[in-house]
């Protein structure tokens, strides 16, 4: 069962131009486990509600900027979305360790969460995004070959209508006195944001509308050129006509 679930909900209303001609079909996919870990870096615990640093699975230097993948298969109802694979992208300027002014350090990442509520101290939603040039993409690959790539965030502007949940399939805790959760991690937490921390690969479930993706159809197969077809008839015929003077000869 579940322990915890932790929401990131990522709602903003955007304006679509006349000429967009798709039906806002809302999509529902359901994502599997992670082949990377999510992590929770602990900051502080104030009054119950805990704030992290969050790292969205394995990040590297990409041409001046940071990219942070989050990727493994999912499945859904809403057809052309029933099977496939997912990446959750987050990128953003510079390299890590990035610096956060309004806690005066350096961090791991430039996104911050917090505790949703004191009743729910193991839910979190983000609270801040201190890098301006941050964009999230989820990128989907059908069954049938065809791509998908959705906005999620683009700088501190959620896209309309699209977010996803987190839940941890398993942890694994750094620097943690308590238990292995979430907030016991923000409650040890500390402004370094890299000595206490939770991870661990994630499922969960992700929404938006079609009409937000940038599609691309498949590629389509290769043909042979015409004269392969010439080619290997003629060659046929020279075989067969071949075989028949043998058996006449014989």
């Amino acid at each position: 069962m579940r322990k915890y679930l932790w929401a990131i909900a990522a709602l903003a209303w955007v304006i679509f131009s006349g000429s967009r001609v798709m039906a806002d079909t809302s999509v529902n996919i359901n994502l599997g486990q992670s082949s990377q870990n999510y992590v929770w870096y602990g900051i502080t615990n104030i009054g119950g509600i805990g704030y992290w640093y969050i790292q969205q699975g394995d990040c590297s230097p990409v041409g001046g900027n940071t990219v942070c993948n989050l990727s493994g298969n999912f499945t859904g109802s809403t057809s052309g979305f029933t099977s496939g694979t997912y990446d959750l992208v987050t990128t953003f300027s510079g390299t890590t360790p990035v610096y956060i002014s309004d806690y005066g350090t350096n961090a791991p990442s430039p996104l911050v969460g917090d505790s949703v509520s004191t009743l729910t101290p193991n839910e979190f939603q983000f609270s801040g995004i201190f890098n301006s040039s941050t964009q999230m993409t989820l990128d989907l690959t059908s069954a049938d070959g065809t791509m998908y790539s959705i906005p999620i965030l683009s700088g501190s502007s959620f896209a309309n209508g699209a977010g996803f949940n987190v839940f941890l399939a398993s942890s694994t805790c750094t620097g943690v006195t308590g238990a292995c959760n979430l907030i016991d991690t923000a409650t040890d937490g500390n402004l370094s944001g890299t000595a206490d921390s939770i991870q661990g690969p994630v499922t969960g479930n992700a929404f938006f509308l079609l009409s937000t993706a940038t599609i691309t159809p498949p590629s389509p197969a290769p043909t042979p050129e015409p004269g392969v077809f010439t080619l290997t008839l003629s060659a046929l015929g020279l075989l067969l006509a071949v075989k028949k003077l043998i058996s006449l000869g014989s």
